[in-house]
């Protein structure tokens, strides 16, 4: 775990990383990955093992920084959403027909709601409250 711990000293800064640091962040997350699938040769990476090995690397090369916001912070976003929708379909047995039916329903929410967060167009109670006080 110490190669994990020495990559995470450098994806944890938010400054421009020197040319020995983005070095040694592409080698050891790499190195990382490999050490991870030792003892799981014949297990799937994680999504965050993914992004450790396979873009970390790059996006240090890339930009010389790879910063607080780098890990997966898009999917950990839509977890929650993923998640909930799951709950819905947790019936069916089938492994692939769950996950399929899970996706064809967050698909259809996205395009109903167009896929971001839209704002309140109306004020909050607390704001109401605010500009009615003299």
């Amino acid at each position: 775990m110490t190669t994990l711990s020495e990559v995470s000293e450098h994806i944890g800064v938010s400054r421009i990383l020197t040319d020995d640091e983005v070095g040694e962040v592409c080698t050891k997350s790499v190195l990382y990955g490999v050490l991870f699938r030792q003892p799981f040769p014949d297990k799937l990476p994680t999504s965050k093992l993914h992004e450790l090995e396979g873009h970390i690397p790059i996006t240090a090369k890339r930009f010389g920084a790879v910063g607080l916001v780098s890990l997966c912070q898009g999917g950990e976003a839509l977890h929650r959403k993923w998640k909930d929708l799951a709950i819905s379909t947790r019936y069916i047995t089938n492994p692939a027909a769950r996950l399929m039916a899970t996706k064809l329903i967050f698909e259809a929410r996205q395009h109903i709601t167009g896929g971001t967060y839209q704002k309140k167009k109306r004020l909050s109670g607390r704001a109401r409250l605010l500009q009615a006080a003299p």
